[in-house]
């Protein structure tokens, strides 16, 4: 189910699903001398053809119970689309440790067991053992929705680490700046309990204002304290003078929204502005969960990766920092599994 198009207004696919290239060249302004450090094992070149191994990291969700199986969906459908042979990939569950993530990592990469990382790890985490990645030469194409900020941590920064984000945050950055311009100076922002605690729903407030953008109200929907989940929303939208309505919210919660709007018969009244993630439904094959599309975009980049080893591990480390693909250019065979009904992996807990 999607709103009707006419009244609601949204960017693109292509500004909200940004390339990760910008912050993947960032983190590739490493030290000369770091890259020295990796010259034994980049010279240690695999014969053409040969398969090399992929360590994937997979968590463990209640709210988003088939993350893990849809990634490594993704990275088959992905690698089958390159047209090249596919790495082995070596399922290394963590459950909700990120602790033992981390381990996990650390001991198959000072163990030789893989030749590269992959899967679900926030970039904020993966940055603790950047140094570890550097000194062995092992590149880790780490996958989340980016809805956190980065820290900025020069020191932890390595072109080894490779971030693979929907760059949600600066989505909803760019989503702010624009929107003074486009729908107008007063928005009412709306949002789910769990999304309010990430760095992008204050990205959005933060850019916006400083446009000369004014939040002339909030609704956080889903409060603990027993209330029904939208429970003010209508004197939120009907008793506020604004633009438009900007909702940050995902999955089921953000069907619900988008019947109760409907109920209250707002979308003949005010533009409705957002992500794809919150505008479009998370069931439709247009609009693929988050771990397909990004299991199936690593899925590619480390078949490429892997083909172009043998012509140097540093050459090859640049097939893994590229563009995001958009969902509309997933490959068909993907589109089937996209079920899960929970399309924003930063709700994993």
């Amino acid at each position: 189910m999607t709103l009707p198009p006419p009244p609601t207004a949204r960017l693109g696919r292509r500004g909200f699903l940004g390339a990760s290239a910008s912050t993947a060249a960032a983190a590739a302004c490493a030290p000369a001398s770091g890259l020295a450090a990796t010259a034994t094992r980049a010279s240690e070149r695999p014969a053409p053809g040969a398969r090399l191994t992929v360590g994937v990291l997979l968590p463990e969700s209640s709210r988003y119970p088939t993350l893990s199986a849809e990634f490594l969906a993704g990275l088959d459908a992905g690698a089958a689309a390159s047209g090249l042979a596919s790495p082995r990939w070596l399922p290394l569950p963590y459950g909700r440790s990120v602790r033992s993530a981390l381990q996990q990592a650390r001991a198959a990469v000072e163990t030789g067991t893989v030749d590269a990382l992959a899967g679900w790890l926030p970039v904020d985490s993966a940055m603790e053992f950047a140094p570890l990645l550097q000194r062995h030469g092992v590149p880790f194409l780490a996958s989340d929705t980016g809805a956190d900020r980065l820290p900025d941590r020069p020191a932890a920064r390595s072109p080894w680490l490779v971030p693979h984000t929907l760059e949600l945050w600066q989505s909803c950055a760019r989503l702010g700046r624009e929107a003074p311009r486009r729908w107008g100076t007063r928005a009412v922002l709306c949002m789910g309990l769990l999304e309010s605690g990430y760095d992008f729903p204050h990205e959005f407030r933060a850019a916006f204002e400083a446009a000369g953008g004014t939040v002339a109200a909030t609704h956080v929907s889903g409060l603990p304290d027993g209330r029904p989940e939208f429970d003010g929303l209508r004197s939120v939208l009907k008793g506020t003078a604004a633009d438009f309505v900007v909702v940050l919210y995902s999955g089921r919660q953000a069907e619900r929204f988008r019947a109760a709007w409907q109920r209250l018969g707002m979308d003949r009244q005010q533009p409705l502005v957002g992500s794809p993630v919150a505008l479009e439904s998370p069931l439709s094959a247009a609009s693929p969960a988050a771990a397909l599309q990004l299991g199936t975009d690593a899925g590619e980049r480390l078949a490429r990766w892997q083909a172009a080893v043998p012509g140097g591990a540093l050459a090859a480390l640049a097939r893994l920092h590229a563009a995001l693909q958009e969902p509309a250019f997933l490959p068909t065979a993907a589109r089937p599994g996209v079920r899960s009904g929970w399309t924003n992996p930063y709700l994993v807990t």
